[in-house]
């Protein structure tokens, strides 16, 4: 959903964005005794700093009074052949997620605060080991039939039972969830001092206990499921186009925190086999909206009659958003790939530099940290808090973390150029590494080095083309596999591959989504621990980041993270951009207002 729900790759991570949640929600454990006293509040934020009050009647960012009609159609790039976005299994229909509501959604106007969907209110203790949550009276599934602690409860079971791997990885410590009554279900917290457990577990969708009483959960994809959000499935084909509608009488659509969203009576996603097909069909106006990720494409496809008279519009939004973390996996199950001196060299065989100039039109930036555009980032060398901190890994990290700023090569002139790829080839004889007949020759398997890249988009050919080529002048021969959509999706479910390309969303506040993406235990078959990390240090540092009493403690442990990440190279950091680049035909109307975290498109409503 654009904007309700918490990427695995630039193909998959829309789907996941609502499992990500999921994922993430790691902390809960048996049922344990009452505390005297019991917050009750209307929504929950991380640091107890939310934006609006209690009594507040919709968010900031909408227009209340926006009128609903008219439709809105997307590209979806790929295919699909499932309609069930919680089992491993089958390419996931795009848009799923507009049709599940949760206990508590998300702002987008403020990072990590969370208001009252479903929960009319939620209560826990002072010491988090538990939270309940009030279910509001009048909600109800598209069918009509009430939304109780039964379904939740449901939910929660069937997930570790029989979802996606995934899901079974984050939530087997949650031991059980209890029902009160009807409208009051209680989740135990196994680490208490994990202060987004609660944030997460709000993010939960709900399914239908009774709808699946005679059907197969993880068998049941070629069929809309029951669900209680603003849309439900009005038609679909595989492979070829899905369209939702809007439910007429939503049970929620007069709540504050859905007041002036959802407001087409139609959303529309049409595949497209490529992205050079999908341009050339919005500018025909076979659908009206794209973010547009491809700087060349930026530059030059929309000096059209069409932009130039205001019929289609072209804008550039600035966010506050987290960098996306945009970087080369390297898969690390592979020999190879396991000398850090390999990994090294890559990284500095990849000429950002040029790249960008000459190929994104200089609309980048070099991604120096997992968690650059933040106050997360870490920089220099490690000082006081941090510094102590990292101290008892001497010995399990590399010393340079301790006495020189990580700085990814600069490759600002051709000098400079073969300059870094002279040191590559060294540091790589360094490690063992031989020259024959102009090949690279591996001490671990005696042959030529060679790496394969798997891909889903020609838009990463022409960057690779170049990245191939420095990587001929030290040996390494890079072969290119353009794959379809379901091919890479099952090749990377099972790790087959040396080398992709991987986007994952920034985080405003690091928490236990960075157990799913590093975490040894995250190295399970689809998970998102696609480079095979397996770090004792970075364990631990997910661990204690996760139960970070404090903001100031948080950052700490986040930045101590980034240096171990950078310093093992781990994985090679690309780029990023702090703007949205948006298409879209003048057929909407859109608030003043713009929230920081998000374009918004849910807020729009139809000119007609």
């Amino acid at each position: 959903m654009h904007s309700s729900f918490m990427l695995f790759s630039l193909l998959k991570w829309r789907v996941l964005c609502l499992s990500l949640i999921l994922y993430t929600a790691i902390i809960f454990s048996p049922i344990i005794a009452h505390s005297k006293e019991l917050n009750k509040q209307f929504g929950y934020s991380v640091f107890n700093d939310l934006k609006y009050s209690k009594d507040f009647k919709n968010f900031d960012y909408v227009n209340p009074d926006a009128p609903k009609g008219g439709s809105i159609k997307f590209a979806h790039i790929g295919t699909f052949d499932s309609l069930n976005l919680f089992i491993l299994k089958g390419e996931k229909a795009p848009g799923l997620d507009y049709t599940f509501d949760s206990l508590l959604v998300s702002s987008i106007d403020e990072p990590n605060s969370t208001y009252g969907l479903l929960a009319e209110s939620l209560e826990f203790p002072e010491s988090r080991e538990y939270v309940i949550f009030n279910l509001r009276k009048n909600a109800y599934f598209h069918d009509h039939t009430p939304i109780t602690a039964e379904d939740l409860k449901f939910t929660l079971e069937i997930l570790k039972e029989k979802g996606d791997p995934n899901y079974k990885l984050v939530l087997q410590d949650i031991a059980s969830a209890e029902v009160l009554s009807p409208t009051r279900i209680k989740y135990t917290i196994k680490n208490p001092a994990n202060k987004q457990a609660i944030y997460l577990i709000g993010g939960l969708p709900v399914l239908s206990k009774a709808f699946f009483k005679d059907k197969e959960f993880d068998r049941f994809d070629s069929h809309p499921m029951l669900a209680s959000g603003p849309y439900k499935i009005k038609a679909y084909e595989f492979g070829k186009h899905i369209t939702y509608e809007r439910v007429k009488d939503y049970w929620a659509q007069d709540l504050p925190v859905r007041k002036g969203q959802y407001n087409f009576d139609n959303i529309h996603y049409i595949n497209f086999l490529d992205e050079v097909i999908a341009v050339e069909a919005l500018k025909a106006g076979e659908y009206d909206y794209r973010e547009e990720n491809i700087s060349r494409v930026w530059a030059n496809s929309y000096n059209t009659d069409a932009v130039k008279t205001g019929a289609m519009k072209k804008e550039q939004i600035v966010h506050h958003i987290p960098a996306t973390r945009q970087l080369f996996a390297l898969n690390m199950r592979r020999p190879d790939f396991q000398d850090p001196k390999f990994r090294q060299a890559l990284t500095m065989a990849f000429d950002f530099e040029w790249i960008n100039k000459y190929l994104f039109y200089g609309l980048y930036k070099r991604l120096e940290s997992y968690f650059d555009n933040s106050e997360f980032k870490s920089s220099g060398i490690p000082e006081g808090d941090e510094l102590k901190l990292l101290e008892k890994y001497r010995g399990k990290v590399p010393e340079q973390l301790f006495t020189t700023p990580f700085k990814l090569p600069s490759n600002l002139n051709s000098v400079q150029k073969r300059e870094n790829l002279s040191k590559a080839k060294r540091l790589l004889l360094s490690a063992g590494y031989k020259i024959r007949d102009g090949k690279m020759i591996s001490p671990y398997t005696g042959k030529p080095l060679v790496i394969t890249v798997i891909i889903t988009s020609d838009a990463f050919i022409r960057i690779l083309n170049y990245y191939r080529r420095d990587l001929l002048y030290i040996g390494i021969t890079m072969d290119i596999h353009r794959v379809d959509a379901a091919q890479y999706q099952k090749r990377m479910d099972n790790f087959d591959l040396d080398m992709t390309t991987i986007a994952f969303p920034g985080s405003s506040s690091p928490g236990p989504e960075q157990m799913a993406l590093w975490h040894s235990k995250a190295d399970t078959k689809g998970g998102l621990n696609i480079s095979g990390i397996h770090d004792p240090v970075v364990d631990e540092l997910v661990e204690k980041l996760i139960i970070a009493p404090n903001k100031q403690e948080l950052i700490t442990l986040t930045k101590a993270l980034d240096r171990v990440l950078l310093w093992n190279y781990y994985n090679i950091p690309q780029y990023y951009s702090n703007a949205f680049r948006i298409v879209y035909w003048d057929k909407f109307e859109m608030p003043k207002i713009k929230p920081s975290f998000a374009v918004g498109v849910d807020t729009w409503w139809s000119k007609k």
